[in-house]
């Protein structure tokens, strides 16, 4: 008995290894490559704000001296492409590239030739399963999470009427409202002509921030500003001509409007988000938020400055958004509970003569 079983037992083994040997020579084969059908389209990035200075123009893509491409990716095997170069010669057009029978995440990155070189500009993401053979994959390139470069131009006629002495320019950090980017200041002095002329031009990382424009009299007191939010992306310009901008000695008006729209629930249930929504009045810089309750009475803004919480990351209510002139809108985190709302804008000069009228809004859990 043991004999046969050891026989049987030699077979079996001898019937696998064929098994496996026609096996491992039909995954060693080698296979054909499939063709990727690509096609591209570029859109503007996502961090657009109510009310923006933003790029002026688009990236032509079909620019191939200004413009060109890599495709990257990895395969479910771990195989790599680096950096394939790749043009596109028309828009709309289907590229057509050999790619081997593998399930690919692709990154195709469009980068622009800039007086200070190279820059990454564009870049999106797709799927191509070529396990079957060919496929077709459609790439949306956006500039999010791409920092290159960009440029802010803004022009204006300030009238002084002997008043404004000096406006300086600059582009300042969303995060710490009054801390400039490194070199953008610049100053413009009053002429005899009874205005003062911008002409003003700076070179900063893509991104979401705060121009200002500041006007001082002789003495170096603030007399008034403007404050719009800037939309920066790479390889794009962003510019405004103002025209006639007359803001000296300027109390920015009342935001009207106000709303407040109860929303979904945290996940720990405690408290609920709140959208509150307003129209922008003149010549903010930013808003200051009072929230009433029986308890107490507490006021947020921006920068934090003259007693008041600043509304931020870290803030016992933030949940999006902010206070700065640009947003008409913002999201707190509110227990229940009832709550008086008051708003009101605020610039160098000053703040606007009333609170916005108050609104009051329940928190009810369900």
């Amino acid at each position: 008995m043991n004999r046969i079983v050891r026989t049987f037992i030699y077979v079996c083994f001898l019937m696998l290894a064929v098994v496996f040997a026609g096996c491992s020579d039909y995954a060693f084969e080698a296979q054909e490559e499939g063709r990727l059908f690509m096609t591209v389209e570029g859109v503007n990035g996502g961090n657009r704000a109510s009310r923006s200075i933003m790029p002026t123009g688009q990236h032509d893509l079909t620019d191939n001296v200004k413009y060109s491409f890599t495709l990257s990716g990895v395969s479910n095997t771990g195989k790599r492409i680096d950096n394939m170069d790749m043009a596109i010669e028309d828009a709309g057009a289907t590229i057509i590239i050999p790619l081997e029978p593998m399930l690919w995440n692709l990154t195709l990155t469009a980068y622009k030739t800039t007086d200070g070189g190279k820059i990454p500009v564009l870049r999106g993401f797709s799927v191509a399963d070529m396990r079957t053979g060919s496929a077709s994959v459609h790439f949306v390139l956006s500039s999010d999470g791409l920092y290159g470069n960009g440029t802010a131009a803004i022009k204006a006629s300030i009238p002084h009427n002997g008043v404004v002495k000096k406006v300086t320019v600059g582009v300042y950090k969303k995060s710490s409202p009054g801390e400039a980017i490194f070199g953008t200041e610049q100053e413009f002095s009053a002429g005899d002509d009874g205005t003062i002329t911008l002409d003003y031009a700076v070179t900063v990382p893509a991104g979401n921030y705060l121009l200002c424009i500041s006007c001082q009299n002789e003495d170096g007191t603030p007399c008034g500003s403007y404050c719009d939010t800037l939309i920066v992306e790479p390889g794009l310009t962003s510019e405004r001509d103002f025209g006639s901008l007359d803001i000296a000695a300027r109390l920015p008006t009342a935001p009207a409007e106000l709303s407040a729209v109860v929303g979904e629930a945290m996940p720990d249930g405690s408290r609920y988000r709140v959208t509150l929504s307003w129209e922008c009045g003149q010549y903010a810089e930013q808003y200051e938020l009072r929230l009433e309750t029986e308890a107490q009475t507490t006021v947020y803004s921006a920068d934090g400055a003259d007693g008041a919480e600043l509304f931020g990351t870290g803030s016992d209510i933030y949940g999006d958004g902010d206070l700065l002139y640009g947003s008409k809108s913002c999201v707190l985190l509110l227990a229940p509970g009832t709550y008086t709302v008051r708003l009101r804008a605020r610039n160098t000069y000053g703040v606007s003569s009333e609170w916005d009228d108050a609104i009051t809004t329940e928190v009810t859990a369900p």
